[in-house]
């Protein structure tokens, strides 16, 4: 977890915000039209500022980034994962996935939260994500226009999405 004081370092925050960038233009090719960045420097400064940044590191590179907060006492979630495309397949996403999993149930969460980006047609990557995240024991619980949810971000839609709503419940803290 980075520590707020963080925020103060714009090398660190660019550098994050780039990750997430990057690891998005990959991610979600075709989804938007052309030039829609996924975060913004304020953006990933005001997510360390609150506490909600994570990042992996190898050998003091940041090859991994997941913001996670609480949404209320009984559910955590998480967002905006991303791990840089030459490190991936490492079992980075996942350790990032655990650590927010396990900051949220150590606060008493008993559940876990995220939202899938879901065009109406396939995309190959969002499938993949999908069933990683149902391998790691969330489950779709609802489906809602992404107008409902961002609606800011509708015009800049290649395509119609929806925003698929995953849910896994969480294991009480052990001690």
């Amino acid at each position: 977890m980075l520590l707020p004081v963080a925020a103060d370092d714009p090398a660190l925050v660019a550098e994050i915000a780039a990750l997430v960038n990057r690891a998005y233009d990959v991610a979600e090719e075709g989804l938007w039209r052309g030039g829609v960045a996924r975060t913004t420097i304020t953006e990933t400064s005001d997510a360390i500022s609150a506490e909600e940044v994570v990042v992996a590191r190898d050998h003091g590179r940041i090859v991994g980034a997941i913001r996670t907060r609480q949404l209320d006492r009984e559910t955590g979630w998480f967002g905006v994962l991303a791990v840089d495309q030459a490190n991936g397949g490492r079992g980075i996403g996942g350790k990032l996935v655990a650590f927010a999993e396990s900051r949220a149930s150590s606060t008493g969460a008993s559940r876990m939260q995220l939202e899938l980006l879901v065009p109406v047609t396939a995309h190959p990557h969002t499938e993949r994500l999908a069933a990683w995240y149902g391998r790691l024991g969330y489950h779709e619980t609802e489906r809602r226009e992404l107008a409902d949810v961002e609606p800011s971000a509708v015009p800049f839609l290649a395509l119609h999405c929806h925003v698929a709503v995953m849910r896994k419940h969480l294991a009480a803290p052990v001690g």
